[in-house]
């Protein structure tokens, strides 16, 4: 039985890795090549507003802060544009949201787009 249920983990594991490698990282990479070739790196902060605003995106936006990279676990640039690009119910109990961060430096120069994709359960 021990055996059984190991085989089982080992499998629910191996299948969600596969998943990520093969969905989830590629999706993010080609999203942010996109992004990018419409907000290449150095545009400024306001662009990437009208930018927003042409795409009929609801984009929010701050003056103070970048945004909070969970890979490298630091905050990127001291301004920060922030949208859902796709907000998907996959079942009863889960959701899954891709969304776009743009962070800024002190002059409000483009200097990252990080591309996030995350699954909510209740």
């Amino acid at each position: 039985m021990k055996i059984v249920v190991f085989f089982f983990i080992f499998v629910s594991f191996v299948s969600i890795w596969l998943l990520c490698v093969t969905f989830v990282f590629p999706l993010e990479g080609r999203v942010r090549k996109e992004i990018l070739e419409k907000t290449p790196i150095g545009i400024k902060f306001e662009e990437v507003l009208r930018f927003c605003k042409d795409q009929n995106l609801n984009c929010s936006s701050s003056k103070n802060t970048g945004y909070f990279d969970r890979n490298d676990k630091k905050e990127v640039g001291v301004q920060s544009i922030w949208v859902v690009l796709e907000k998907k119910v996959t079942s009863p109990v889960t959701v899954r949201w891709i969304g776009a961060y743009w962070g800024f430096d002190e002059n409000g120069e483009l200097i990252d787009v990080m591309i996030r994709r995350t699954v909510d359960s209740l």
